[in-house]
Formats: structure tokens, sequence, C-alpha cells
């Protein structure tokens, strides 16, 4: 059965689901990081990324991430977001997941 996953990074938590096409919801995460530490954010969605995938026994088919500021124009990265969440700003999805099947993430 393919499934996607879907991830919302928040001000102090990342918030995750993987979920069928006919929305039979697999799985949930809720996971909190600490925003004054450099780059947890990342961490805990590649964490909480990979971790899905292993407890579903196989990868996802797709996977989308909702982050705050403005995307670029390429929608690889946030291109803008300034004062919080040091680090993602710039911050290409893509490559840091090491996901280019999903390209672009």
């Amino acid at each position: 059965m393919h499934y996607a996953i879907g991830i919302d990074l928040g001000g102090s938590s990342v918030k995750a689901v993987a979920i069928t096409s006919s929305g039979e919801i697999l799985q949930r995460v809720n996971q909190d990081f600490d925003a004054g530490e450099a780059f947890d954010f990342a961490k805990t969605i590649k964490d909480v990324f990979f971790g899905i995938q292993d407890k579903q026994g196989r990868e996802a088919a797709c996977f989308g991430l909702a982050a705050p500021g403005l995307a670029s124009r390429d929608h690889t990265a946030i291109a803008f977001m300034p004062g919080r969440l040091h680090g993602l700003e710039g911050l290409n999805w893509t490559k840091y997941l090491d996901v280019k099947r999903f390209v672009p993430v």
C-alpha cells in the first residue's frame, strides 16, 4: 500500500502524518524540539521523516513539508524567515534529507 508523509514545522514542534491515497491515517507524530538550539528543528524533522518510514516498513511514495516563511522561487527552501529558527532560510530539504526522488521537497 502506498502512502504519503506530510510534515508541518511549527515554532516549537514538528507534526507529521502518514496517510494513504484513500485518506486512511497510518500514523501521527508530534515531536517537540528546542527552538533555542541551533538546527534542532531540522534534526527533528529528519528523525520524524525516517522514523515514520521505519515504522511503516517501507519508503513513502511522496512527501510534503510546510514551514514558516516565504518559499524560494524554486520551491526547495524557505527564502525569508527572519528572527526565528536559525538555519531555516536557504536550507534545501531535498539535499538535507537526501531524498532526490522527491525533487523538490
